[in-house]
């Protein structure tokens, strides 16, 4: 992590402000200031001020301020810069960073130090967090890769959960893959870009109890539960259990057109127990009286009928564009 600023130096506010909006005359000025009233020890902590700020506000000019005198003057220069790391989307700062950070990452594994790779895998997981696509596009340029699955590991190579890591805090259906992240927090094109280079939410091929299609559904993200049917394995036999909570996640959202596209996509792996299932509590636990009548008219269909076209006749909604009601993307 970034160095903690303490104690607060002078002008820390407003310094912080203009050096996040890129005001780089004002840094300057309240730098010179700090410089020929306050000791060296306030200084420095000034400048990690402004070196942290001007990289989450991308602002290489205001970086450039103080990023040759943090490099002599700062003796954990290297955590400094790999910690920030953490923190940053835009490609152009993690580049920036990155090169002056090479010279202290290992490439083999030295003691407790991350080697290059490790690092890099480690960096997809904010990453995927934030929904920073070009930043995962670029971590993978780099050679970036998902660590394996906790199932395809040996037990001493377990990972030991961390309760400070806000990581860890997340579901821990979505460990082990950064892809599960990006669902977990609603990055819809993360998610899809993820999926077609190959990475996996663990429960694509697991058994979580709550598994990455229910939260897309959660995030009531069409164009995400399209992508992941897409790649979920359909002949699982934990499918059908997965399907019917995604059923019934998009009926307490009272989304037709999910639940629309669920009875659509996974027709194959439903079966009326199910559906009813789903209907039942619809109309009976929840009130929902719309929701009951639209999956009674799918249960009312004819089997073969409903095999080659899934679609109740009382459904007017169509497979657009995508309105996603969280906001993330």
């Amino acid at each position: 992590m970034p160095l903690t600023v303490t104690p607060r130096p002078l002008f820390r506010q407003p310094l912080e402000e203009a050096a996040f909006a890129g005001h780089d005359e004002v840094v300057r000025i309240f730098l010179d200031f700090l410089s020929s009233t306050s000791s060296a020890h306030i200084v420095s902590n000034a400048k990690d001020a402004v070196f942290y700020c001007a990289c989450r506000g991308v602002n290489l000019s205001t970086l450039d301020i103080v990023f040759d005198s943090l490099r002599v003057e700062c003796a954990e220069w290297g955590e400094v810069l790999v910690g920030t790391m953490d923190e940053v989307t835009d490609v152009e700062v993690f580049k920036r960073l990155y090169s002056s950070a090479e010279e202290f990452i290992h490439a083999e594994k030295s003691d407790d130090e991350q080697t290059k790779d490790e690092l890099l895998s480690d960096l997809l997981y904010p990453a995927a967090v934030k929904g920073a696509v070009p930043l995962i596009e670029h971590l993978l340029e780099l050679g970036a890769t998902p660590k394996k699955p906790a199932s395809s590991r040996e037990p001493d190579q377990e990972d030991a959960s961390d309760p400070d890591d806000p990581l860890d805090q997340k579901d821990p259906s979505y460990d082990e893959d950064p892809s599960g992240y990006a669902v977990a927090c609603g990055h819809t094109d993360a998610v899809i870009y993820m999926l077609e280079k190959g990475f996996r939410p663990r429960d694509l091929s697991e058994v979580p109890v709550d598994d990455c299609l229910v939260g897309a559904v959660r995030w009531e993200s069409l164009r995400m539960v399209e992508a992941i049917l897409s790649h979920i394995d359909r002949g699982s036999p934990h499918f059908g259990k997965r399907l019917e909570a995604s059923l019934q996640m998009a009926m307490e959202r009272e989304n037709e057109r999910i639940l629309s596209r669920l009875l659509t996509l996974g027709s194959a792996a439903l079966n009326n127990r199910m559906i009813r299932r789903v209907r039942n509590r619809a109309e009976y636990v929840l009130g929902l009286e719309s929701m009951a009548d639209f999956l009674q008219g799918y249960l009312a269909a004819d089997e073969d009928s409903r095999i080659s076209s899934p679609l109740p006749s009382t459904y007017s909604g169509s497979s657009g564009s995508d309105s996603e009601s969280s906001g993330t993307e």
